[in-house]
């Protein structure tokens, strides 16, 4: 059964993902007593939430960092606490424009009285929430890592990168570096990064034709969300087949590489955004809104689809919206502000013109950036790179 109006507003979608964070606590709480996590994610995370580790059981961290999370839920006034891993420019950005969020429970409050305070609110729920949710998940049950998925007992694809594994794919254990893509963008072989998120609904093959169009177009794709069984029937997570349907300069490096166009990241759009987060570490550029990126949600069916790319628009990047429409003052006061903080929030139902847009933000990004003319460069594989080595 569709979702109703109200299932799909932003409200609600930022409050599943303040429940999706709240289950997530309690699974690592629950899994304290066997100690059944990974435990180097789970002391790192424990580190950074400043949760006492030394002397100390791996269950009674376990407890505390849970608690932590709970707590932040609760607290009206306390900004997320992953929120330094946001890049330090995009942090004044939003400290500039009164955008800094503050507790869930704050953030929730106000917009359900005020919607001014929409591009606030979609930060606590993605910056807040949703990267505490996957960390917490990360503690539990560890990273995914890629690996080949059968579906049906015929369909073999390749699923679960995270930006770590991105890393090595690109240049191994000891060269392991965001470097080759960034080389790469600067001089055109990747036209640029889309992220994708977002869920097909009965009738949809957006997707397909949104993605199919940006590979064509030599753009890479971060893939998050709940569409992956429908990319995969169109081959588009096979790296082998993806390639073919490719433009001839990201074809080159996804042979050399030895990846695929399309790159699957699981269901929470945390990770995509930490690889871009990455990217701009890497590249010095400072803030995501510099980077040649733009996102989208082709088609979708849950809110917290939606309170994610409200978050997306609201950290410096475009997003383009498509499938059903999402209306509301909310969604004028946040399309409103993501353009004052640097990125965009356009709604597009046709999956080629939203393609399109994307296109030209990139493009665009690329002549801020100076980088608009592709360059020739020799691309190693990976027995170049391993006699580096």
């Amino acid at each position: 059964m569709a979702a109703n109006t109200e299932d799909r507003s932003l409200l609600h979608g930022l409050r599943e993902l303040a429940a999706r964070c709240e289950t997530a606590a309690g699974q690592l709480s629950d899994r304290a007593p066997s100690e059944a996590f990974d435990r180097t994610r789970l002391l790192a995370l424990a580190t950074e939430l400043g949760v006492q580790v030394a002397e100390r059981s791996a269950a009674d961290v376990a407890v505390d960092v849970a608690q932590c999370a709970l707590d932040w839920l609760g607290d009206g006034e306390q900004a997320p606490l992953l929120i330094d891993r946001a890049p330090p420019k995009r942090r004044e950005v939003w400290q500039a424009h009164a955008a800094t969020p503050r507790g869930m429970t704050r953030e929730l409050a106000e917009l359900e009285r005020d919607p001014a305070g929409a591009a606030r609110a979609a930060l606590a729920g993605v910056w807040g929430a949703q990267l505490l949710s996957t960390a917490l998940d990360d503690a539990t049950l560890g990273p995914p890592q890629p690996h080949v998925a059968v579906a049906d007992d015929t369909l073999k694809y390749v699923t679960g990168f995270t930006p770590e594994a991105i890393v090595y794919a690109l240049g191994g254990t000891f060269r392991g570096s965001l470097e080759p893509l960034i080389s790469n963008i600067v001089d055109g072989h990747v036209r640029g990064v889309a992220l994708v998120l977002g869920e097909p609904t009965a009738a949809g093959q957006a997707h397909v034709e949104l993605i199919k169009e940006l590979i064509k177009r030599d753009v890479l794709v971060l893939l998050c969300g709940n569409a992956e069984s429908e990319c995969a029937s169109a081959g588009l997570l096979t790296p082998d087949t993806a390639v073919e349907m490719c433009g001839e300069r990201l074809a080159e490096v996804c042979r050399a590489v030895g990846i695929g166009p399309v790159l699957s990241m699981g269901a929470s759009v945390s990770r995509g955004l930490s690889a871009l987060c990455a990217v701009v570490d890497q590249g010095g550029l400072g803030d995501i809104a510099a980077l040649p990126i733009a996102c989208a949600a082709p088609d979708w069916d849950e809110a917290a689809t939606l309170a994610q790319g409200c978050g997306l628009a609201a950290s410096g990047a475009l997003f383009v919206l498509g499938g059903p429409s999402a209306q509301g003052p909310e969604i004028e006061a946040l399309a409103t502000a993501a353009v004052d903080l640097g990125g965009g929030f356009l709604q597009q139902p046709d999956p080629l013109t939203a393609a399109k847009l994307m296109l030209q933000q990139i493009d665009d990004k690329r002549r801020e950036l100076g980088i608009d003319r592709a360059t020739e460069r020799v691309l190693m594989d990976m027995s170049d790179r391993r006699a580096l080595e």
